[in-house]
């Protein structure tokens, strides 16, 4: 991994393969821009956490920065197929349709996760689904504020994850 800052209170966090290539499956194919502050600065340090959660720190006028690279956004991991994964409507006001094809049957469980890593809420818990088309309602915690969410999708060994807004 490598961290640059750019720009007032710009950074960029890309992330390579063991060949050295960008790996295209992290961020946006392979680089993650954000901004902090409106003050010059700079990439200082980064550190890779044992729950696989990147730290970057960095100056002037000190900041630090988690990103949760385990989310593995966009990857196909549970026997799902080609169809995607759809979540309506998006943002979310209270109620959402998950629709989603699995290729084989999967014991699974959906929770919601805010960016911090923290699980808030689980719409299904270990439970069996077959083969073919499915299409769960999900209602949210009327407590939950607006914001940026991840809805998460395992099977226990596998995840599967999607960006979300809830708009109150």
């Amino acid at each position: 991994m490598r961290a640059w800052g750019y720009g007032k209170g710009g950074y960029m966090l890309v992330r390579f393969n063991t060949n050295g290539k960008l790996d295209s499956l992290f961020g946006d194919n392979g680089a993650v821009f954000i901004t902090i502050n409106e003050i010059n600065s700079f990439a200082e340090s980064i550190a890779l956490q044992q729950d696989g959660k990147i730290l970057l720190a960095g100056g002037i006028g000190f900041i630090v920065a988690r990103f949760l690279s385990g989310l593995n956004v966009g990857i196909l991991n549970i026997k799902l197929s080609d169809a995607p994964i759809l979540i309506y409507p998006n943002p979310i006001k209270s109620n959402a349709t998950l629709e989603y094809t699995l290729t084989e049957n999967e014991n699974l469980t959906v929770s919601l996760i805010d960016l911090q890593g923290r699980q808030l809420q689980t719409f299904i818990i270990n439970q069996d689904r077959t083969t073919g088309e499915h299409k769960e309602e999900l209602c949210f915690d009327d407590a939950l504020p607006a914001g940026n969410y991840v809805l998460q999708i395992s099977n226990g060994v596998h995840q599967q994850s999607i960006k979300i807004i809830l708009g109150k």
